[in-house]
């Protein structure tokens, strides 16, 4: 696993589509969190998203969604932040590659 302790949000709910809940929980509902750093968030939503990608495209056979088209804006979205770390971003990519 990479970075374990960066990942600060591991699951939020128990149900089947926890990626989902956990991803929009992190995007549209940060505030929620205002004792985690802005960063830590946004690694969050990286991997939940991608993890999401990852899960759907191996149930399905491919991105008929345009996950990829969404991953690319959470990397653009990476860009307003100072000090991102991007091999954290770079590690969560290789787990998920598909």
């Amino acid at each position: 696993m990479f970075h374990t302790t960066k990942i600060i949000i591991p699951c939020l709910f128990s149900k089947s589509q926890d990626r989902l809940d956990n991803f929009i929980l992190l995007k549209y509902y940060s505030e929620l969190f205002n004792e985690i750093n802005t960063l830590n968030i946004y690694y969050n939503k990286y991997f939940w998203y991608s993890k999401m990608k990852f899960d759907y495209i191996n149930k399905y056979g491919k991105d008929d969604l345009n996950f990829e088209q969404g991953q690319f804006k959470l990397i653009e979205e990476g860009e307003q932040y100072e000090n991102v770390d991007w091999s954290i971003i770079e590690d969560i990519h290789k787990q998920f590659e598909t």
